[in-house]
């Protein structure tokens, strides 16, 4: 399901809900390869709430997110200007290889 957001600037975007867990210790980066026309939110909870009508402000396409001492889990959202599949990358510290996954957004199946 996605759900229709308008930007500040009147951009229409498409979402999807992205929560994004992390184990403890753990410290990593969440990029966006493809489509470069689509943006990340991921942030803490607290900072989501406080966000309110301000969230898209906090689009990007690539979102650190730092080591904690207990697994935690953080509100997030894909946005595309439409329907597209968006190529993300997971990188975290420690040597472990990357992993790269096919998300759809919108109507739309990503073979």
């Amino acid at each position: 399901m996605t759900t229709p957001w308008q930007g500040s600037d009147g951009s229409s975007w498409e979402s999807t809900k992205a929560p994004v867990t992390v184990r403890a210790n753990t410290a990593g980066t969440l990029r966006i390869l493809e489509p470069k026309t689509a943006r990340l939110v991921l942030m803490s909870s607290e900072e989501w709430t406080m966000a309110g009508d301000h969230i898209l402000d906090a689009m990007a396409d690539t979102v650190a997110f730092p080591a904690c001492d207990r697994t935690d889990t953080y509100p997030g959202m894909l946005l595309v200007p439409a329907p597209l599949c968006v190529t993300l990358q997971v990188e975290l510290q420690g040597g472990v290889p990357p992993y790269t996954a096919v998300v759809p957004v919108g109507r739309i199946e990503c073979g």
